[in-house]
């Protein structure tokens, strides 16, 4: 289940924030007269037992402390995403410090290898999502009970992340690849309509990259887990 679940978190809310602005512009009426509805969905309730304080300590990974402050905002997108198909909570709270633990691993060796983003970096990043629909940046931010300033946090990790991956692996993704997944997903499908393999196409390819990168980035972080000192300490 972890190998599904590993991308970092914020990836998720910066594709529902893309697909906000994809929305947008394919109602060129509501966005010129801003009378776009914005429809929230109620966070998910997650109890003061769940929670940890955020100045205690949850985990240590090679010395590096792991405040509760982190774990929280993480506990909240895994339970809001999730959470109805884990209701163990020792299970959420589980996916959670293993997030925790492989980002940070991965920002340990990135800082080893010279791998840096900087502050100008994340606010670039930030605030291209923040002026697609203001509106709508909040609702998501509400939605996974997240402060502005965490998401800015984990935007770093995920930046971290990207240039890892593009540093330390050689992906490759043929024409041949796609063409072989877009038969084994739609034309062996014989159910509904079959789109064209150009309107796909894109879309299929950028699923196998980071297919592929996952695959890569989990071997590197077991290889990583292997040598770390890593110490939780709350209760699992």
């Amino acid at each position: 289940m972890k190998k599904w679940i590993i991308t970092l978190l914020v990836s998720v809310l910066l594709v529902v924030l893309a697909a906000c602005g994809d929305d947008e512009a394919n109602n060129d009426n509501a966005s010129e007269n801003n009378n776009e509805t914005v429809t929230k969905e109620d966070p998910v309730e997650i109890s003061e037992e769940e929670k940890m304080d955020p100045s205690e300590t949850v985990v240590k990974i090679n010395e590096e402390e792991i405040k509760g402050e982190a774990y929280n905002a993480i506990y909240a997108q895994v339970k809001t995403l999730y959470g109805a198909n884990i209701k163990e909570k020792s299970q959420l709270k589980e996916l959670t410090l293993d997030l925790l633990t492989q980002q940070e691993l991965i920002n340990q060796e990135a800082e080893e290898l010279g791998i840096e983003v900087t502050e100008d970096e994340v606010e670039k990043e930030l605030n291209a999502y923040k002026e697609q629909q203001p509106e709508k940046f909040q609702s998501t931010l509400e939605r996974f009970q997240l402060s502005e300033a965490a998401l800015k946090d984990q935007l770093r990790d995920d930046l971290i992340r990207e240039k890892y991956i593009e540093d330390q692996f050689d992906i490759n993704v043929t024409e041949d690849d796609v063409k072989t997944f877009y038969e084994q997903q739609f034309k062996e499908n014989q159910e509904g309509d079959v789109p064209e393999f150009e309107e796909v196409r894109e879309r299929l390819k950028e699923g196998l990259i980071k297919q592929e990168e996952q695959s890569k980035v989990q071997k590197r972080v077991k290889e990583l887990k292997e040598q770390a000192d890593i110490e939780v300490l709350i209760e699992a």
